[in-house]
């Protein structure tokens, strides 16, 4: 949990409130730094960390989506290696083809 705290404290509000976004959190424009840290860091409690240490930035674990709720085709990666990070951005890229 520590590993964490560490990460969300060195990032900035911008880079926090995407997060926060991406991770659907009710009222993050309106929070500052510290409730965003929180926030975010009571998202990941009692969740196990299946990703780790990824490129610096430790990353909070939550349920892998199902395999169909993305499209792997494009990807050597299998859906649960894939980080929450990436998840979003895939998600993202196919709400933006959409439009």
């Amino acid at each position: 949990m520590r590993d964490i705290m560490k990460d969300l404290r060195k990032k900035t509000v911008a880079e926090l409130r995407k997060m926060a976004k991406r991770a659907k959190l009710k009222g993050y424009s309106k929070m500052r730094k510290e409730e965003l840290i929180q926030s975010l860091s009571k998202r990941s409690r009692g969740k196990k960390n299946i990703w780790g240490n990824v490129r610096g930035i430790t990353k909070f674990a939550v349920e892998p989506p199902p395999v169909e709720y993305f499209d792997y085709s494009d990807t050597d990666i299998l859906p649960d290696a894939l980080s929450v990070e990436e998840c979003y951005e895939a998600e993202e890229e196919a709400e933006e083809e959409e439009e």
